[in-house]
């Protein structure tokens, strides 16, 4: 923890200048609610319009389904993954390409 702690992570995404999608879900305990939209502003305060930001809903850290936090840090068994996960991906990929420059 104290290695990913040590990195420097606005340095990290600056040297990136490609559009970036951020999804995460709803259900999420690991992350907070608050480091998704305070990593998109990150990168686009480098790279203004290239990051994304695409909440999932009912989907947990792991990329599974999981109806809220509190029944995703219940389980004890891997879930079911999230079929909206590659359905966003998928529509974010069809708008870069029409969209935005393809580099």
């Amino acid at each position: 923890m104290q290695q990913w702690a040590d990195v420097n992570i606005g340095a990290a995404w600056k040297a990136i200048d490609r559009p970036v999608l951020i999804v995460y879900g709803t259900s999420d305990f690991v992350a907070t609610a608050a480091d998704h939209p305070y990593l998109a502003d990150v990168i686009n305060a480098f790279h203004p319009g290239t990051a994304t930001l695409r909440p999932i809903r009912g989907m947990d850290h792991p990329m599974n389904k999981a109806v809220s936090m509190a029944e995703s840090f219940a389980r004890s068994t891997p879930g079911e993954f999230e079929p909206k996960l590659l359905e966003t991906i998928a529509d974010w990929l069809r708008s870069e390409r029409t969209t935005k420059n393809v580099r």
